[in-house]
């Protein structure tokens, strides 16, 4: 049971690092000015080609796959006893 509930937490924060990536890309391309416009901006910096990093977006990734993981693994544990 702790396990799935570990797997359910780790898969809630994924989803807020993952949904913080995207924020982070939208500040960072709204604060550029007028001379390139933001939508532009935002794809440039998601697509990596410029110098933020998605280590945000990566860490979201490994731990979603782990959340995911912990729980099958204490579903399948609960399910045995």
């Amino acid at each position: 049971m702790v396990k799935a509930l570990v797997g359910s937490g780790l898969m809630i924060a994924a989803a807020i690092l993952f949904v913080g990536h995207y924020l982070i890309a939208a500040v960072l391309a709204g604060g550029y000015g007028n001379e390139v416009p933001a939508a532009y901006e935002f794809g440039t910096i998601l697509s990596g080609e410029t110098v933020y990093s998605s280590a945000i977006f990566n860490t979201s990734v490994i731990v979603g796959i782990v959340g995911i993981l912990f729980s099958i693994w204490g579903i399948i544990e609960q399910r045995r006893v």
